[in-house]
C-alpha cells in the first residue's frame, strides 16, 4: 500500500478516529475543524478529503445536512477537484445531489459504524466492513487503498445505497434494544428472568447476543446516533408518503426506558 495524503474535515468522534487510523497506516494526514486554528486550505492538496461534520436532527426529525453542504461548497469554491468522501450521516440522495452541484469534485459516501465510546478501536481493530458508495471503479479503488488492511471486507455500492446502509445499521440496533426492553417488561410482570431467556435464545444460530442485554440498571438506547437516525428515518418515511409505523413506535417505546444502551455507536 502506497502512502497517501488524507484530508479530514471535522475532528469529532469519527474524524479523530480516522486521523488515528490513517496515521497508523502511514498516510500523511491533514485536518480542518472550525474549532481548531486550521483552514480549508490545509486539506486542498489531499488525495481524498473525508468529511466528518455533525448532521443533527432538524425540528421535524429530519437529518440537517447544512454543515455537509457548507464543506462541499467551500472545497469546490477553493478549487478542490479530488475525491470528497462523506462520512457524515446524510439524507439519502445527498451525495448524488452534491455531485450534480459540483461536477469538478468526485463525491462518495463511506459510512462509519463506530461506537462513540470505542471509536478508535472500532476503526482500527474491529473494522468488519467498509461500505463505499461511489459511481467510479477508480475512485472505489482509491478509497479502498486509503483504508489499507483495516477493514475485513469492502463493499462497492451506489452512493444512495451507502447512505441508507448507515441508517440500516443504527435503526436496526435501536430496534433490538427496544425489543429487549419490551420483552424484559413482560418477563418482569410474569416473574421470569429475562437474562436466562436471552442467554438461552442466543444459542440459536440466527440470534446474536448483541444489543439485547437489559436489566434494571440498563434501559433504553441513548447517545447521539441511535435516536437521531431513528428520527431521521421516521421523518423520511413520512416525506415519502409511506404508511410505516415501526420507526415511530421504536422512538415512543424507548421513551419509556430512560438510560443508555450498553453498546451505543
Amino acid at each position: 500500500m502506497s502512502s497517501m495524503h488524507i484530508g479530514i474535515v471535522g475532528m469529532g468522534t469519527v474524524g479523530s478516529a480516522l486521523a488515528h487510523g490513517f496515521n497508523k497506516l502511514g498516510h500523511r494526514v491533514s485536518v480542518h475543524d472550525k474549532k481548531l486554528a486550521t483552514s480549508i486550505r490545509d486539506v486542498l492538496d489531499a488525495d481524498i478529503v473525508y468529511v466528518c461534520v455533525d448532521t443533527p436532527s432538524a425540528e421535524d426529525g429530519a437529518c440537517d445536512t447544512t454543515a455537509v453542504h457548507s464543506v462541499a461548497d467551500e472545497l469546490a469554491a477553493s478549487g478542490f477537484a479530488g475525491i470528497v468522501a462523506l462520512k457524515s450521516t446524510v439524507t439519502p440522495g445527498t451525495t448524488a445531489g452534491l455531485q450534480r452541484k459540483h461536477p469538478q469534485c468526485r463525491f462518495a459516501h463511506v459510512p462509519e459504524f463506530l461506537r462513540e465510546r470505542a471509536a478508535v478501536s472500532d476503526f482500527v481493530d474491529n473494522h468488519d466492513v467498509c461500505i463505499v458508495g461511489v459511481d467510479s471503479e477508480e475512485d472505489f479503488a482509491r478509497i479502498k487503498e486509503s483504508h489499507g488492511s483495516l477493514p475485513d471486507a469492502f463493499r462497492h455500492v451506489t452512493p444512495t445505497e451507502a447512505e441508507l446502509a448507515k441508517y440500516f445499521g443504527n435503526v436496526y440496533n435501536a430496534m433490538l434494544i427496544t425489543f429487549a426492553n419490551n420483552f424484559y417488561e413482560i418477563c418482569r410482570k410474569v416473574g421470569a428472568d429475562y437474562a436466562t431467556i436471552k442467554d438461552s435464545m442466543v444459542l440459536r444460530r440466527h440470534i446474536h447476543d448483541k444489543y439485547l442485554t437489559c436489566n434494571q440498571n440498563l434501559r433504553g438506547f441513548g447517545g447521539a446516533c441511535l435516536p437521531k437516525d431513528t428520527r431521521a428515518i421516521a421523518s423520511l418515511s413520512k416525506e415519502l408518503g409511506l404508511d410505516v409505523r415501526m420507526f415511530d413506535a421504536i422512538l415512543s417505546d424507548n421513551a419509556n426506558y430512560l438510560g443508555n444502551c450498553a453498546d451505543c455507536p
